[in-house]
């Protein structure tokens, strides 16, 4: 059953306590509870089922004593959270979480009296972006560029000849080995018939120069020692000693730029040519996205600096919730398991996307931007192109809210993005496509 509680007959004040906190002090005249209490055991007369009484006959004092306290703490929770609701329209508050309240009086017979002490969400003042300038990359896809791709697809499909030569960079190795340490064992000390190329990288740089010149058949002790921030503290600062035996030298043959290569890189139609076309039009998608995503990060940077505002706490740990959860799954970890671990690592990037969050936010309402429908249907169909039945997910998100409120936040965000860039002096600046990516990939390994 709702209570209505009318706001004339209770009292509120409010007192600033921190950048965002304020404590509430509600006060609920005690005849203004009795009244609940006493309507809401009326309420229950026709209803009441006592012993010794006809259905809904039983007297008002038998009701009360059967059912008073039950009810007056019904009423009582429910005053709280009317009187809360209502204190917080009269003062005009926007509550950033959930209030704790500090209960004075809940007495029978006394005024029904708390604080509530609760966050807000901070008043933002926007600064013009106006006269700042940004650096965009502008990225030229070259030959040199396209021809580093086809060699990548050349190593791929390499393939390896036995020789009876010693080993050189680029020749594969088949061969067992046996390591210890102090005469010991350790975790990972041995395999057999192992595979690896010289050069790769695969293994640390002192083991594999000590493989170079090494022949088929034969036998070898390598010592080893490990660097002190080895991943493994079993062996990290440690000095091993591998027996090693070669099987194999294997000398790499990478094959010719030819149409066959083409086929085997997936191209049916137009030979090697056509392969250099997708490579050149993939090289641009992922260029133009690159730049795209680095000219956001540099425009959500410059409004950090422009403004300086308090965050939530509630919106602190929400945001630690969702990365840590997002982390866990990376992880492979069950979602409940998130909570294991360190909440520290999670700080600085939450306390950066609520406070951008809530600058956005801002700028969306004070600007009246709305989500563009043909952007929405964009990001819509780039996430469900790879599906199998791609029309069939598409209407599934369409009807699911919450992915919805997902996808429109990208787009209104993207919507910011490019209002700003309209105001910013954008200076472009000639950049390498390796270059572009290596900041690209320097950028995912800090959200990891």
């Amino acid at each position: 059953m709702n209570l209505s509680l009318e706001k004339e007959r209770m009292q509120s004040a409010v007192e600033v306590t921190g950048a965002l906190e304020r404590r509430i002090r509600v006060q609920v005249p005690a005849q203004e509870v009795d009244r609940q209490v006493e309507d809401r055991l009326r309420s229950l007369g026709p209803r009441a089922k006592i012993k010794g009484f006809r259905p809904g006959k039983a007297p008002i004092s038998v009701i009360r004593r059967q059912y008073g306290d039950q009810v007056r703490q019904e009423v009582v929770e429910e005053v709280l959270r009317t009187s809360y609701a209502n204190a917080i329209q009269e003062q005009g508050l926007q509550p950033a979480g959930s209030p704790q309240i500090e209960a004075e009086s809940l007495a029978p017979g006394a005024d029904l009296a708390y604080t509530a002490v609760v966050e807000v969400y901070p008043q933002i003042e926007l600064v013009s972006v106006e006269s700042h300038k940004l650096e965009r990359p502008q990225v030229t896809i070259g030959e040199e560029d396209v021809e580093r791709v086809l060699g990548q697809i050349r190593e791929q499909q390499a393939h390896f000849h036995a020789v009876e030569r010693p080993a050189q960079s680029g020749d594969r190795i088949k061969m067992d080995f046996e390591g210890t340490i102090d005469g010991e064992a350790f975790s990972g000390n041995r395999g057999e018939s192992v595979e690896i190329e010289l050069g790769a990288g695969r293994l640390l740089a002192d083991f594999e120069n000590a493989l170079l010149g090494a022949t088929s058949g034969q036998t070898l002790d390598i010592d080893l020692t490990f660097p002190e921030d080895y991943p493994s503290a079993e062996v990290a600062g440690k000095t091993a000693v591998f027996k090693v035996t070669v099987h194999e030298v294997a000398e790499k043959h990478l094959p010719e730029l030819t149409d066959e290569l083409a086929l085997q890189a997936g191209v049916t139609e137009g030979g090697i040519a056509t392969l250099r076309e997708r490579i050149r039009e993939r090289l641009e998608a992922q260029a133009e996205q690159a730049v795209r995503a680095q000219i956001k990060e540099k425009v959500m940077d410059l409004l950090l600096s422009l403004h300086d505002i308090p965050v939530p706490s509630a919106l602190l740990e929400q945001e630690v919730d969702r990365l840590a959860s997002e982390m866990a799954q990376r992880m492979g970890l069950q979602t409940q398991q998130s909570n294991q671990l360190p909440r520290e690592i999670f700080a600085d990037r939450a306390q950066r996307r609520v406070a951008l969050g809530l600058i956005v936010g801002e700028l969306i309402k004070q600007e009246a931007i709305q989500p563009d429908p043909s952007r929405v249907d964009s990001v819509i169909e780039s996430l469900v192109a790879n599906h199998e039945q791609p029309d069939a997910l598409a209407q599934a998100y369409r009807g699911n809210r919450e992915v919805m409120q997902r996808i429109q936040g990208i787009v209104l965000e993207d919507q910011v993005v490019d209002l700003l860039l309209e105001k910013v002096d954008v200076v472009d600046v000639a950049t390498s496509f390796e270059e572009l990516m290596s900041r690209a990939n320097s950028a995912a390994g800090e959200e990891m």
